[in-house]
Order: structure tokens, then sequence, then C-alpha cells
């Protein structure tokens, strides 16, 4: 599916992935796919069905068994097209591009779209599929800068192709669910649609790798469209364990509420009025992207490299990323000594205050290197005055990284470190302390809302924004120096952060007044969000197990 992992085809097995960003559809996901698109269609059976991206044929072996249906079928791959017709019988098939259209003499609208689209993202598309993509957008009043994927393209074409009371049936990224412009698509199929029913995996829909998958079906009518979540055991069921809807008409859809089908609803409902009576991250420290270098190899360097190229004078201390951190949250000088012994690229070369007439002789070798390997002509490079002056951001009170995996990860930085863009830099307003901001922000409260409020990718790696970052909700207490010193020997990876979330709890349940039910509430959820994208790393499920 992800054309991150794409390879050549091997039909004799379903997983194997494809040049055109397709996974086939293991035949019982199919037969659930098509069993819940036919009962959402009701009493108006279908009488035209196709199936864009036939691929080796797994809708249609299902579809067959409906036999008063019209059913069309094409894909990009012409193997797959040979394989289909010496295969199946009474299909229409074509091998062509869903993006460019269909034959004549074909329906101009579908009663039913169904199948498994395919997932390339905009950067691995080529010339003429980025073109189909922007002609999709023109066509059907889309935002070109929210068309991501061919998957999202499929979407909005094969919506625009159906018939009045028309039902789309996919399978497509559990993306859909967690980034930006899977939301843009949402919103944009509530106006399309009168019910959008998404199904929601608790295995992994296809395990060989990281990319997961959930069921979406759509179905036209004339009412106001309600979206509702359904958790199921996996796409090869169709019994349903929770419902949650989560917009209906003209309201709005929150982040805790698209979380909603994986936490109890009388549960939801504290979590809610607990977060009213909290302050926000941006009320206590303004937070900015770091260092931009465009070519970090190139411009961070370890210390031998910097002696090798004699480039000692123009450097200064940065951390590259979170795993330099190790088990500290406060990220002291002797950290810095530790990971530089260790050989570690920590030193990013500025050479901001230099002449681009007058560079000493060291600075210039390095910078012909860099012009030999066509640093110089990328892109963020060449928008600079001088292709090799980073535009540095000084260094503040403290990280926050963007990516995380178990625990998100705030740091104190008494190093006086700069840091790349893979953090947040953080510099207090007047009167606040980063100590206490770092110490309070590992409680349940916080950490549950940075599942609630971020998105995850294949592997479960957890991403917030900078404004999804600032208003994180924050209980801050006040630490003196040996309070911060006990919370910090209680931080450590290996426990997933469980000792430090612990002493962290007495604050909040002290500042908040909660009980320690409530608090078990608060960390329960977290536990049970901070699983469910856990589970999406590596090549199979994340075993359930108690964090903390």
């Amino acid at each position: 599916m992800t054309d991150s992992n794409l390879e050549p085809l091997r039909s004799s097995d379903p997983y194997d992935l494809r040049d055109n960003g397709v996974v086939y559809t293991p035949l019982p996901v199919t037969q659930v796919v098509v069993a819940q698109a036919m009962e959402k269609l009701g009493s108006s059976k279908p009488k035209t069905v196709l199936e864009p991206s036939c691929g080796d044929g797994s809708f249609i072996r299902t579809l067959l068994n409906y036999p008063s249906v019209d059913l069309y079928a094409l894909d990009k791959d012409e193997a797959a097209i040979a394989k289909c017709e010496t295969e199946f019988s009474g299909v229409s098939l074509l091998s062509g591009d869903f993006f460019e259209g269909f034959p004549d003499h074909w329906p101009k609208l579908f009663d039913l779209i169904i199948g498994n689209p395919p997932y390339v993202s905009w950067h691995r598309c080529d010339a003429v599929t980025r073109a189909l993509l922007d002609r999709i957008c023109d066509d059907f009043d889309y935002e070109h800068r929210f068309l991501k994927n061919t998957w999202a393209g499929f979407i909005v074409k094969a919506t625009m192709k159906l018939s009045e009371r028309g039902v789309l049936a996919f399978v497509i990224p559990y993306e859909f669910l967690t980034v930006s412009y899977g939301k843009h698509l949402r919103d944009w199929m509530e106006r399309q649609f009168s019910t959008i029913d998404i199904y929601i995996p608790n295995e992994k829909a296809f395990k060989s790798i990281d990319q997961d998958a959930v069921t979406v079906i759509a179905s036209k009518g004339k009412n106001p469209c309600k979206t509702t979540l359904h958790r199921v055991s996996s796409l090869e069921t169709d019994e349903v364990q929770t419902s949650c809807q989560v917009s209906s008409g003209s309201s709005k859809t929150s982040p805790l509420a698209m979380k909603g089908f994986l936490i109890d609803p009388e549960a939801l409902s504290l979590i809610h009025k607990i977060e009213q009576r909290c302050q926000r991250v941006s009320d206590f420290c303004e937070s900015a992207a770091g260092t931009v270098t465009a070519a970090n190899d190139y411009f961070i360097l370890s210390r031998a490299d910097v002696a090798l190229h004699k480039l000692k004078r123009w450097t200064r201390p940065i951390i590259k990323k979170s795993s330099f951190l190790g088990d500290t949250v406060d990220f002291a000088i002797e950290n810095f000594e530790d990971i530089d012994g260790a050989g570690k690229a920590c030193y990013l070369l500025d050479f901001s205050k230099l002449k681009a007439d007058n560079l000493p002789k060291a600075v210039e070798r390095y910078l012909a290197i860099g012009e030999e390997q066509g640093l110089h002509l990328r892109y963020k490079c060449r928008h600079r005055t001088d292709w090799f002056k980073v535009p540095v951001v000084s260094e503040n009170d403290g990280f926050f990284f963007k990516r995380s995996h178990v625990v998100p990860r705030l740091c104190v930085n008494s190093c006086g470190a700069l840091a790349t863009d893979s953090a947040y830099h953080i510099r207090m307003n007047p009167g606040e302390s980063v100590h206490d901001l770092c110490a309070s922000f590992y409680n349940s409260l916080s950490l549950l809302f940075a599942e609630i409020e971020g998105r995850f990718y294949g592997g479960g790696v957890l991403e917030l924004t900078p404004n999804e970052f600032r208003r994180l909700p924050l209980p801050q207490s006040k630490f003196s120096p040996s309070e911060f010193a006990k919370f910090q020997g209680k931080f450590g990876l290996s426990d997933h952060g469980r000792s430090a979330i612990r002493f962290s709890n007495t604050r909040l349940r002290s500042l908040l007044q909660m009980t320690d039910a409530e608090v078990e509430v608060l960390e329960n959820a977290r536990q049970i969000l901070q699983i469910h994208r856990l589970r999406h790393g590596g090549k199979g499920n994340v075993a359930p197990r108690q964090l903390v």
C-alpha cells in the first residue's frame, strides 16, 4: 500500500506490494466490505457496480455472488487485467487509469463504487498522474494542497461518479482519520454524503507492512450527513464492538470526539470536564520550530569531522534528534559531553558571520565539497542569500520534540544547545519556569491530550504540530530544585516514563482536586490510545500491556 515500501508484483502473495502502491485485498476483507455496502444499499440493490482498481480480482470474485448487477472493473496493471479476463466472465474489464475515465459505452454513473485504491503519495507520482490529480481538483472543486495521495483522488472522483443514492465502499489508509489532509477529505465528503460509516480494526489490516487501513462506507442522500466510527476486531468481521457518532449536519468534530470509538462515553465526559479546568501550554511559554539546515549530514558534524575539516571556529552545539537525550529531562553540559564523546554529530556549522567574498580557506574547501554534492541547488539552500548560511534559531529554555514513540519528550535546555527542526524551541513567558513546565508536563492529562491532538503514521510514531502542542492542557505546579531533581530521577525510557508520570500525577490530583479514581480514568484512557497507536509499529500487532 505505502509508496515507501513498493516492490515488484508477486501475484501468488496477496500482501505483496506493486509498483503502483497497491496491496491486494484478502478475500475475507472483500467479503465483509461487499456485505456492508450491500446492506447500506438496502432494498435499492445496485444495478451498476464499478471496481476502479481491481488488481487480482478479489472484489470481483465476491461481487459475482450478486448476479443481478452489471459489473465493471479496470486497473492500470495490464497483467492484472489479463489475469481477471482469464478467470472471470460476464465482467466488463478495462486496462486503464481510473483518473483518465472510461469508454463511452460504460455507464456515466454507478450505484456502487467499491475497492481498495492504490496508496501512492504525491511526491512519488509521475508527472502524468500529478496532472490528472490536478484536473480532478479543478473538475470537482477540491483544494489542490489537500490532495496528497492517489487514494484521496480515487475518493473524490468516485464520489462524483455515483448515482443519486449511490454508495462508496473503499479500504483506505488509517491516515484518513489522523492527518490534516484526511480531515479535509472527511469534511468534503460530509458535504457529498448523507451517511459515512468508518470501520476501525483493533488488529492491523495488513500485518506485513507499516501502513494500516480502515473501511469507509458512504451513501448519498438528501439528509444532513452523519459520520459514525465503528470499532471492530478486524476488517474481516462486521461485528461492531462500539460505535461513536462524531458529526451530524453542521456540527464540528473535535479531536476528542474522533477518539471516542476507543474510550468509554462516561470517561469521555469526565475527560472533557477536566480539560476545561486547565490552562494550556501556550499560557506558560512560546514555541517555534528549530533550525532548518536543509542538509543535516553536511551542516551537523561530529567532533572528529570538525577537526578533519578544520572548522571548529564556526561550530555551535546542537541536538539533532530526540534519541540523543537518553533518559534525561534536563539536557545539561555533561549530557552534551556524553554524546560528543560517543562520536555523535552534534556540532552545527554556523557561517552566518562570514563574508562570501572573503572566506577562510578551510571553509572554501568544505563548501566545495557541498557544491560537488549539489547541496547548493537544494530548494531551501538556493533560496538563501548565501546557500551555506543556515538561518539559526537561537537557543531557548527548552525543547519539545514533535515526533515521539512511547512518550512525548519535553526537556529543559540547561546546556544552551541549539536544536534542529525535529524539535520546537520553548521560550518561557515572564515569571514562568521551564523546570516547572517540564515536571508538570509528564502527567496523564497532558499526555492523554498529546495522543488525542496528534496523529500517527506508519510505524506508530506520534506527531504534534506547533499549534497542537500549544493547546495541550497543562496543570502546572511549582517545583523546587530538590523536587525537580526527584522528578528527574524518576524519569526513564526503560519503564516508558511511568514512574515520572506517577510522580507528576500526585501534583495533578492535588492541583485539580481530583480523586484517585478520576486520575485512573485519565491514565487508562491514555494507555488505550497509546496501545492503539503503538500497535501500528513494526510488522504486526503490539500486544496490549500495562504501560504505566
